[in-house]
């Protein structure tokens, strides 16, 4: 895992999970051998540092990790990923317990897979080969991108496909 400088969290937010945007319908990019992709602007402009300029000599950090069913990749600004997991054992068991072993390790894994990456000046950043290996993309391959709440959607297209079919949006209706 890399460690660039300003991958920690710096502001507090709300802790409900970040941004309320509404979701982008789902956009086709294609990887480059190398595992890079381009973030298309209609998605890094709704991160936080998008309005700061390309000009800046400060790097423009994400996050990206494993989507907890290991189904797709997720990207988020550092402090979206913090309050992920922190949501995360909210949901899970009413908050973190730092005297729970179980916990601790939870944690210590969910943080691990976590990997800081620096978005480029032409709006590329690189996704880590064993993420891409965990979720069945291969570099150079095509990936459907989403917006969701304070985060990107990294899936592979067939992955993505089998999702959308096996979802009854109708579980709505009884909610």
């Amino acid at each position: 895992m890399t460690d660039p400088v300003g991958c920690e969290p710096e502001r507090k937010t709300d802790g409900i999970g970040g941004l309320n945007v509404p979701p982008v319908r789902g956009l086709e990019r294609k990887l480059d051998p190398t595992g890079r992709m381009a973030v298309p602007s209609d998605l890094a402009k709704r991160f936080s540092f998008w309005k700061e300029s390309k000009e800046s000599k400060e790097p423009r950090n994400l996050m990206v990790t494993l989507s907890l069913k290991g189904d797709c990749l997720y990207i988020f600004e550092p402090d979206g990923f913090k309050e992920w997991i922190d949501l995360v054992f909210l949901k899970s068991f009413g908050g973190f317990d730092p005297t729970s072993e179980e916990q601790i390790d939870l944690h210590s894994v969910l943080s691990e897979r976590g990997d800081c990456v620096v978005l480029d000046k032409a709006d590329r950043i690189g996704l880590a080969a064993w993420q891409l290996e965990e979720v069945g993309i291969k570099p150079g391959s095509a990936v459907k991108l989403f917006f969701s709440g304070n985060k990107i959607e990294v899936w592979d297209p067939a992955a993505w496909e089998e999702k959308r079919r096996r979802v009854d949006v109708k579980t709505l209706l009884k909610a």
